[in-house]
């Protein structure tokens, strides 16, 4: 009996990260003590189907909990939960076209966060402590054609 996706051809890598209750930094990075489980984790499901079949394709998921922005833990950040698709199709042995979305549903989130003063016109000379974040890209599309020669 053959099947359409012989095991061979899908892999699921993942990769998680955790820092348990109690964890320190060594003395160099001067974090201090961790009172929650924080989680970052990754998880790419892949089909990469032998060169004979012409379709291939990735969904990535990409995990990053509420982890702190400050030494004690008073500032933290917001989870953070993005997706990216790949679909792809091998024209012949040289050539491939392939699809990704990048922020496949379109999450308002920020990629990475920071607490620190900074300045504005107007405010104190001091400047104030706030949380200062990169956001994430809108859901975007890239196509693109590749040769291998």
């Amino acid at each position: 009996m053959s099947s359409a996706f012989p095991k061979s051809l899908v892999a699921i890598p993942a990769a998680a990260l955790f820092a348990l209750p109690g964890a320190r930094a060594d003395d160099e990075h001067k974090i201090e003590k961790i009172d929650k489980i924080e989680v970052t984790g990754h998880c790419l499901v892949r089909c990469q189907p032998h060169r004979s079949r012409p379709w291939f394709g990735a969904l990535q998921l990409r995990y990053f909990g509420p982890r702190p922005l400050n030494e004690d833990n008073s500032q933290r950040s917001g989870s953070t939960t993005l997706a990216y698709l790949r679909a792809g199709y091998r024209l012949d042995r040289n050539w491939k076209l392939t699809f990704d979305v990048f922020n496949l549903f379109d999450r308002k989130a920020s990629d990475i966060d920071y607490f620190y003063a900074s300045r504005l016109k107007g405010e104190p000379a001091e400047g104030v402590n706030d949380i200062h974040f990169h956001p994430v890209e809108p859901r975007s599309l890239r196509i693109s054609v590749s040769g291998y020669f």
